[in-house]
């Protein structure tokens, strides 16, 4: 039997995706392959028996799947909310959280050794199927700066690469709307001030550097918290004098998972307010996976 070839190719959401697509399965269809979607939250489509296959994802590779080689196709990566949004009836925050969710996983399948191609390149060549022809071009917007997502402008992430969030992309629980100075009145029991942006990052080393001023109406207590689930790294800090503060926490990715960076009062006020300033996001390294335990005959049997 000839070898088989078994591509899974991820995509990010793009508005070039679509169309990719079809030219993948035109290929496949010219060329005896088998073709096949995969969507999230369906089961992986199984490998065809007798042919070489390629399967093309939104999402990331089912463990079990027999796989020869792994691609990763990207568009602009500030497509990514305005797709999901369109095809999700998603609001903003969701349609980030969801686009976010796809780069940090490409990203993952890009340090797991998975090759990068561009939804722009005039010609992609994959393992065995051999070079598929860009089915059109549309125009993208061009990724800014200041975009939640600037962190995914280029791929593969590399340690330095950093984000700024400002105060509007992040939740304030008690405000109809995210103030645009980042303003809270302290006025209140003890509570979360404000969380997030519950962005996605791939594993790795991030670091988390941010401001604030605050005018408190006597002594107050804060906790501040930046991780991701029961792991995030916390510090307690007292503050009894008006001014504006900076804090640096550090924080290890082991998965996929969403960034959230809180500050919470943990003490009732009777006034004042805090100023959040925004902060900024850098990747300080990889992460590296603890070495399997190896058993040695400590009598050197």
């Amino acid at each position: 039997m000839n070898h088989l070839e078994r591509i899974w190719l991820m995509q990010t959401p793009s508005r070039m995706g679509p169309a990719w697509r079809e030219a993948f399965a035109r290929a496949c269809e010219d060329r005896g392959w088998a073709f096949a979607v995969h969507e999230r939250g369906e089961p992986a489509p199984p490998p065809d028996p007798s042919r070489s296959q390629l399967t093309v994802s939104w999402l990331d590779w089912f463990e079990g799947q027999p796989v020869t080689r792994f691609y990763v196709q990207r568009g602009t990566a500030d497509d990514s909310p305005d797709i999901l949004a369109r095809a999700g009836d998603l609001g903003p925050s969701e349609a980030l959280y969801e686009g976010s969710l796809r780069l940090a996983a490409a990203e993952l399948m890009l340090q797991n050794g998975a090759d990068l191609i561009d939804m722009n390149d005039e010609v992609v060549t994959l393992q065995g199927l051999g070079d598929v022809s860009r089915p059109c071009e549309i125009a993208v917007s061009q990724l800014g700066s200041d975009h939640p997502l600037a962190l995914y402008k280029s791929a593969p992430l590399k340690t330095g690469d950093s984000i700024r969030w400002p105060p509007r992309v992040f939740s304030y629980p008690g405000l109809a709307a995210a103030p645009e100075d980042g303003r809270i009145e302290l006025l209140g029991r003890r509570r979360m001030l404000f969380n997030g942006p519950n962005i996605f990052l791939p594993p790795g080393r991030w670091r988390l550097d941010a401001e604030f001023s605050i005018n408190p109406p006597a002594r107050t207590e804060l906790l501040i918290e930046w991780g991701f689930g029961e792991g995030a790294r916390s510090l307690s800090v007292v503050i009894e004098h008006p001014g504006r503060y900076s804090v640096s926490l550090e924080q290890e990715w082991t998965r996929v998972a969403a960034a959230d960076f809180r500050i919470s009062l943990m003490i009732p006020a009777l006034a004042g307010h805090l100023d959040f300033h925004g902060a900024v996001v850098t990747r300080i390294g990889d992460y590296v996976a603890p070495a399997a335990p190896v058993l040695e005959d400590a009598a050197g049997a």
